[in-house]
């Protein structure tokens, strides 16, 4: 049965804390309430959505969130035990998404340049950092970092942007209003098609906005960096100028 968003997070915060996962109630709570507003704003499962936002914002793998939620809704078997942010530990070089290459094919290519990844001269795609489908989780989670600072509540915001949001410190330390929030989340990069269904192949998009949201974080990553040291020596084909 779905939960009041009141007894939710104070559910939440007490499981936090017992947990080590917060130096404070008061961090505890905060970072609650994030969970929750995300969950308010999705149309997944309550519970599934409250395992993957408790994963990403206390920095815990999928099984230690499922079993430290599991007092809250029981067990959740949606997450194994080995659950990892990646799709697999395949190399990269031999991993291209078949479904998702097709859709970067029916999509308006937007113009030929160098590839940010593979510096081919090609024809190329717009990569969202922050993939659109997360928008819904990320957006909220901007917002209350964003007031955090504008109240002047440092560790708070930082804990909620995490390790990998916290480049975007300085551009929400005066606050942001929901269309300046936005615009942040649209930025891209431009990128052949097949660095972009690499990039797809290897990481959800959760993790590609959390972690992966720069050109320089994406090519600090091995399966990735490999991929693009491979393909930057294979011809364009048929996506050549």
């Amino acid at each position: 049965m779905p939960r009041e968003p009141s007894e939710l997070s104070s559910e939440i915060s007490a499981l936090a804390l017992s947990n080590g996962l917060a130096a404070t109630g008061e961090e505890a709570i905060s970072i609650a309430l994030c969970i929750v507003d995300g969950i308010q704003l999705s149309d997944n499962d309550q519970k599934i959505i409250c395992v993957e936002l408790f994963q990403e914002y206390f920095s815990v793998s999928g099984y230690e969130a499922n079993r430290i939620l599991a007092p809250l809704f029981g067990e959740i078997e949606s997450i194994p035990k080995d659950s990892g942010n990646s799709k697999g530990n395949q190399n990269c070089v031999a991993i291209i998404d078949e479904e998702f290459d097709e859709l970067l094919v029916k999509e308006e290519m937007v113009g030929e340049d160098e590839c940010e990844l593979c510096e081919r001269y090609i024809k190329l795609t717009r990569h969202h950092l922050i993939p659109r489908s997360t928008w819904k989780r990320i957006g909220p989670r901007l917002a209350n970092a964003a007031n955090a600072f504008e109240k002047g509540d440092v560790e708070q915001a930082r804990r909620i942007l995490g390790e990998g949001l916290i480049h975007l410190e300085s551009e929400l330390t005066n606050g942001l209003d929901k269309k300046s929030i936005k615009i942040l989340m649209q930025r891209t990069c431009y990128i052949c098609r097949n660095c972009h269904s690499a990039i797809h192949s290897t990481y959800d998009n959760m993790v590609l906005a959390t972690k992966y949201n720069t050109v320089e974080k994406l090519i600090s990553d091995d399966s990735i960096y490999n991929f693009c040291k491979w393909a930057s020596k294979q011809r364009a084909g048929k996506y050549a100028r």
